[in-house]
């Protein structure tokens, strides 16, 4: 009995989404997450520790499409970071020796997300977003650029400016 209870768990266990390895991009969302086709099934991949704009935000769109260049329509390597959220794996991305991830953060596409961004290498991602924000990149050029969350927060429905100043998580 023991046996079967294990098998049917390492069954149940590799015909997981979140163990994902490698897919071809189907939609980029927004600046991130994508919907990913890995054999045959559609798996929607939040990016690990990073936070976009939203797309009805001042950069969201330009964060999207940023990302879209690099991956659409390519095979990337999805490493699972984290719990499921939301039904989506999350997870970074390698585009060959690329980590999508730290694209958007290093070309001011995204921020570090400071409150999920757990791992190790977390510290290196903060310091490559205040690079891209001590060179103006992206989103750094504007400079009462509002943070994600904090225009979740407000409830704002409609593409807006940058009517406060930035704050951190």
């Amino acid at each position: 009995m023991i046996r079967f209870f294990l098998f049917a768990l390492v069954l149940l266990a590799l015909s997981s989404p979140c163990l994902a390895s490698s897919g071809k991009v189907v939609s980029v969302l927004d600046g991130d997450s994508i919907t990913l086709l890995h054999k045959g099934k559609k798996i929607r991949v939040s990016l690990y520790g990073i936070d976009a704009p939203e797309l009805k935000q001042s950069h969201g769109k330009e964060a999207r499409d940023f990302l879209d260049s690099f991956i659409k329509n390519e095979t990337v390597e999805a490493a699972p970071l984290g719990k499921v959220r939301k039904g989506r794996m999350i997870g970074t991305l390698l585009l060959g020796d690329d980590n999508i991830n730290e694209l958007m953060i290093l070309n001011g596409q995204a921020w570090v997300d400071r409150k999920a961004c757990t791992e190790k290498f977390c510290t290196t991602w903060i310091k490559m977003e205040e690079a891209a924000k001590a060179t103006k990149k992206g989103l750094w050029k504007d400079p009462e650029v509002i943070p994600p969350w904090d225009f979740r927060k407000s409830g704002n429905k409609k593409k807006t400016g940058s009517p406060q100043a930035c704050s951190k998580p």
